[in-house]
């Protein structure tokens, strides 16, 4: 079965921490979360995976706003794990603690870029498409 935004709004994920979902326009997608078709009301409203998980219980998730570079959305969402669990913190994560993780890990890729011999920094394309909800 494919696992679209609907069906992820319907889950009980009340126990889960946190959801990643680093794929390209990961945020896009529509579903209607109001759907009164069978009152003989239109479907009002449209939603991407960021408000499904949120719907679904979870009380963050991080996505993706745009089409995004596969190699550095490999190594930021490692990074982003790593500063996620740096100090021991465990799930369920600390108000900002999510947040703050991936800007620790942006900085991170910025280094591990320019070690390579790349400039992601100055191209926001690599990294600021990220966002915590």
């Amino acid at each position: 079965a494919f696992l679209n935004a609907h069906r992820i709004s319907e889950l009980d994920l009340s126990r889960v921490s946190l959801a990643v979902a680093s794929a390209c326009n990961s945020h896009r997608g529509h579903f209607n979360y109001l759907d009164n078709t069978s009152l003989g009301v239109p479907q009002d409203g449209t939603a991407g995976l960021s408000l499904a998980f949120l719907r679904a219980g979870l009380p963050h998730a991080v996505v993706t706003l745009w089409a995004i570079d596969d190699e550095a959305s490999c190594v930021l969402v490692q990074l982003l794990y790593k500063h996620l669990h740096k100090g021991g913190v465990t799930a369920p994560f600390p108000p900002l603690h999510v947040s703050r993780s991936l800007r620790r890990a942006v900085l991170d890729l910025w280094t591990w870029a320019a070690v390579r011999g790349k400039n992601f920094r100055d191209d926001p394309f690599y990294w600021a498409g990220f966002v915590v909800y």
